[in-house]
């Protein structure tokens, strides 16, 4: 935590979006009286206005400055995403206990070297962590992402217990709190989540084909109200940079998200692996078919297109948000520590692991 909490306060990854988003927390704390979507900068697009009424990040920050006197910019910057950063590391170690169960420590090492050296470009997942979690999308990424699944296995492996069901309904809510993007992103994971779970011989079960029609309802709600009640005019498919283009391929995001270099594949690679190292069998088939559904949409070219057209043009590469690369493959580097432990010894296992992640963090000079 200590570490998470001083690389936050320490580094800033520069984006053109900060200019907005301060100033909508600089508007609320100008204006404190008024309601969200009627202060200075809100009303002036009835498309943000209703877009960012409905978060809660920016008038969180404004607030903990309103009510103790801090300047903004020490709020905005600082104290709020200082705690995001302390959330950050107990969500994510959490997930990492349940699904590898032994050697965390070296996963969760390994998780803190991808959040500090994948900079590969500018979207990949660590660029949304640490560096940046004064932004609302990157606590969603970071944060909520790891919770629902967090919640969702933990509700598997008790399914009596409905108190991980709770939680995991307030971490939809949450996500929407940080960013418009929860809104679609959120349910996305839900309802593969839930397809996940069901395999094709529980279909004979009678409740199941009500759940998986549910979620495709509800699925189809959340699009329509984005595009039609919210107002989203959709400019195209986002590829970056403010450019919006006719089409594009599941390809091209890849290397937005993901970067080129060896880096990304190597993550990806432990990600689809990591299921074999997850030892709860609860756990391990849902995980397993969850992956698996995201490498088929991947693995379609127009994945990204589609689900941009559909609902909103970032989403084009922000669906790659379904999954919290960095923390799962922690999963899979935890589970090779353990394995040459048994195999070869600690010695060897050790050497092994100091290896990688020399390695890693060397591949690429960013």
């Amino acid at each position: 935590i200590l570490i998470a909490v001083g690389v936050t306060l320490g580094s800033h990854r520069p984006d053109a979006d900060d200019e907005q988003y301060l100033a909508m927390a600089i508007s609320l704390l100008a204006h404190p009286g008024d309601a969200v979507r009627d202060a200075p900068g809100f009303a002036a697009s009835s498309w943000l206005s209703l877009r960012y009424a409905i978060t809660s990040y920016e008038p969180l920050k404004a607030a903990v400055s309103y009510l103790t006197g801090l300047p903004l910019l020490s709020s905005y910057y600082l104290i709020v995403p200082g705690l995001c950063a302390v959330i950050l590391v107990l969500v994510n170690w959490r997930l990492l206990r349940l699904l590898a169960r032994t050697e965390l420590i070296f996963g969760f090492v390994f998780f803190l070297v991808v959040m500090v050296a994948w900079g590969d470009v500018h979207r990949t997942h660590a660029n949304f962590g640490f560096v940046r979690l004064f932004q609302g999308k990157a606590c969603f990424l970071s944060l909520v992402v790891p919770a629902i699944l967090f919640y969702y296995f933990k509700w598997l492996q008790a399914p009596g217990n409905k108190y991980p069901v709770v939680l995991l309904g307030f971490a939809l809510l949450c996500g929407v709190g940080f960013t418009p993007t929860g809104f679609i992103v959120g349910p996305l994971i839900l309802g593969l989540l839930i397809l996940s779970t069901t395999e094709i011989k529980d279909f004979r079960h009678p409740g199941t084909p009500v759940l998986v029609v549910g979620g495709i309802i509800v699925g189809i709600t959340v699009a329509l109200s984005i595009k039609w009640y919210l107002g989203a005019t959709n400019l195209g498919v986002h590829v970056g940079g403010g450019m919006y283009v006719e089409s594009t391929t599941n390809w091209a995001m890849y290397k937005r998200v993901m970067g080129k270099g060896v880096r990304g594949l190597f993550l990806l690679a432990c990600v689809a692996v990591s299921f074999w190292f997850v030892l709860d069998a609860s756990v391990r088939r849902p995980y397993r078919n969850y992956v698996f559904a995201f490498l088929v949409l991947l693995a379609i070219p127009w994945t990204s297109e589609v689900l941009a057209k559909l609902t909103y043009s970032t989403l084009s590469w922000r669906w790659f948000w379904v999954l919290p690369i960095p923390v799962l493959a922690a999963v899979t580097v935890a589970g090779l520590v353990r394995d040459t432990k048994a195999l070869l010894g600690y010695p060897y296992a050790l050497a092994f692991y100091l290896f990688l992640l020399v390695c890693f963090f060397a591949a690429s000079p960013r």
